[in-house]
């Protein structure tokens, strides 16, 4: 995972471990609350793991957003206050 902005996230995951290049790996099932800030954030599966499905539980945001794929973009503004959700095709060129 990778975090751009001002964007604030409480993480609990079993494992987590910090890269060299900044890059987050998080073990699943992992849970992300959106404190406050805005930005976005990058979640990618490691090669050779399974898809990611990741959904909101904002319960206030219907319908819900959820997203499966390799790769996902996950956004927040807080004049908006909820999650954006967007599966990406390629990784390495976003």
């Amino acid at each position: 995972m990778k975090v751009d902005g001002g964007l604030i996230i409480g993480m609990r995951a079993p494992e987590f471990a910090m890269q060299k290049d900044s890059t987050l790996v998080l073990a699943t099932p992992a849970d992300l609350v959106v404190q406050k800030g805005e930005g976005q954030a990058l979640i990618t599966s490691i090669d050779g793991w399974p898809s990611l499905v990741i959904a909101s539980l904002d319960s206030t945001h219907t319908p819900r957003p959820r997203a499966e794929g390799r790769a996902i973009r996950f956004a927040h503004t807080e004049h908006v206050g909820h999650v954006t959700l967007t599966a990406v095709a390629d990784s390495a060129s976003h």
